[in-house]
């Protein structure tokens, strides 16, 4: 029974591409008291338009509600054909709870409210404590999100430059201009992150990948004082759930012939693999790790105490156009949420499409 009653805290999980945020989630959403969903730009995309109405008008209720399930309807449509139905569930009886309810105020406690709506792979948490999104895209936009919600906190993931860049070329091609994107990206976004660190040091808790895949029993106890949830908690539930879910999908065309779904659901079905760390020795060459280095170097000395000292690079090496790509889709994530909803929709159709942006 949906309780409108209860007022959770709000929390996010952040981190570069390939820095273990989907493994961190997967775990904390099954957490008796933390209600979880994946990577909604909603909150921001409609902040501009919201954040200053009064909710407890219903004009305005009704209006979020409306551009609520508009922005759901897209995501459906820009993810892969049937992978969102079968993974999202929307319970519009909450949408009808929310344009009635008169005892909302603000935006946040507006947003709160909505996402109570969604549950992932039918997973149902009846009183939350904690509203948790995970979204690496959040990771640059802290700011944003405190001015949104002062109180709310963020578990920030940081993974081994080597290891996260490497990881995205796996998936990839190796090529050098590849190599020099996903490096400089993951260098812009760890510095902007470790600046949020310091900025909003109560609000936001560092964990680094390392530590999740070598000591997981540690970190998600950290994870869970942070979040002022119980602690009595089996972290390893989640591999149960995943297992049951491949098995009760196996039948799922599809899913089944959707390789990344599949394989996703496969990994967090079984045991983490600790051997993750340090896996870029296998993945990039040697002229390709000093590539990485080049780029990186400064941003990884902010977080890990083994500082890197490194030859000297050619500058033609670390200059090429996917470098300065990175350096544009960041600063024009930076603003984007400043735009009309519309045009971030067109945004992200963008990104499914021609990768950029």
């Amino acid at each position: 029974m949906f309780d409108a009653n209860i007022k959770p805290n709000l929390a996010f999980i952040v981190g570069a591409p390939r820095s273990g945020t989907t493994l961190l989630m997967s775990i904390l959403l099954c957490h008796p008291e933390i209600h979880g969903l994946f990577e909604y730009k909603f909150m921001l995309i409609f902040k501009k338009k919201y954040e200053k109405k009064d909710f407890r008008l219903k004009k305005y209720r009704f209006a979020l509600s409306k551009d609520f399930i508009d922005y759901l309807e897209h995501k459906r449509l820009i993810t892969a054909q049937g992978i969102f139905d079968r993974i999202v569930q929307m319970d519009k009886k909450v949408i009808d709870v929310f344009i009635q309810s008169n005892n909302i105020e603000d935006y946040s406690q507006a947003i709160m409210f909505l996402y109570r709506s969604i549950s992932i792979l039918g997973i149902k948490t009846i009183k939350p404590k904690v509203i948790l999104e995970k979204n690496p895209v959040y990771t640059q936009h802290l700011d944003k999100l405190f001015e949104i919600c002062p109180t709310a906190k963020c578990i920030g993931i940081i993974r081994n430059h080597r290891d996260a860049v490497s990881s995205r070329v796996s998936s990839g091609t190796g090529s050098s201009q590849n190599i020099q994107y996903f490096a400089k990206y993951w260098e812009l976004v760890n510095k902007r992150f470790y600046q949020f660190t310091v900025k909003y040091k109560n609000n936001v808790l560092p964990i680094f990948y390392k530590d999740l895949l070598q000591s997981p029993e540690e970190t998600i106890q950290k994870c869970l004082n942070f979040l002022s949830v119980g602690t009595d908690y089996d972290y390893t539930v989640y591999k149960s759930y995943y297992k049951d879910l491949m098995t009760s999908l196996k039948d799922d065309p599809v899913l089944m012939n959707n390789e990344r779904a599949k394989k996703k659901f496969g990994d967090l079905s079984r045991p983490i693999n600790s051997t993750a760390v340090n896996k870029w020795r296998e993945r990039i060459n040697v002229s390709q790790k000093g590539i990485i280095d080049a780029i990186c170097q400064n941003a990884s000395n902010l977080f890990f105490k083994d500082k890197m000292f490194i030859e000297k690079t050619s500058p033609k090496l670390i200059n090429g156009l996917a470098y300065y790509k990175a350096i544009l889709n960041f600063y024009i994530d930076e603003h984007r949420y400043q735009l009309p909803p519309k045009v971030n929709f067109f945004l992200e159709k963008l990104v499914r499409t021609i990768g950029v942006v």
